[in-house]
């Protein structure tokens, strides 16, 4: 495949980096509803920032590499569903975040919402092999 298997150097790290940043924000959004303290979910907030940067990373550099590989830019596929999928709910995640409102009603729905949402990275993970 040449140059554009070099893709994969950025694609694999950044999907492990989103997993990674998508468990953070689900362990501080259990913390912040359990002890109610505001440093954890700032944690979490910053936490789902960066999952959804990297997932972003994933879903543009997957398609350059689709193209050269499967002809096509999009599958519809499991795998790349269910990281849209991902992408869609911790962009909604920070929506919440950003709505007006009472910062504590925010937080808590949020939270919510960051737990809820961490059950797609196992389905992501295993797709493929499911």
């Amino acid at each position: 495949m040449g140059v554009v298997q070099k893709i994969f150097y950025i694609h694999v790290s950044s999907a492990w980096c989103a997993f990674l940043a998508f468990f953070v924000t689900f362990a501080y959004s259990i913390l912040y509803l359990v002890k109610r303290k505001r440093i954890f979910d700032t944690y979490a907030y910053v936490s789902a920032e960066i999952g959804v940067f990297f997932t972003t990373i994933v879903l543009t550099t997957g398609p350059i590499w689709a193209k050269s590989s499967w002809n096509t830019w999009w599958v519809w596929e499991p795998r790349l569903i269910t990281t849209l999928i991902l992408w869609f709910i911790y962009m909604a995640y920070i929506m919440i975040r950003q709505m007006d409102g009472v910062w504590d009603k925010k937080a808590r729905l949020a939270a919510v919402f960051g737990i809820l949402g961490f059950a797609d990275v196992p389905i992501v993970f295993f797709a493929i092999r499911w």
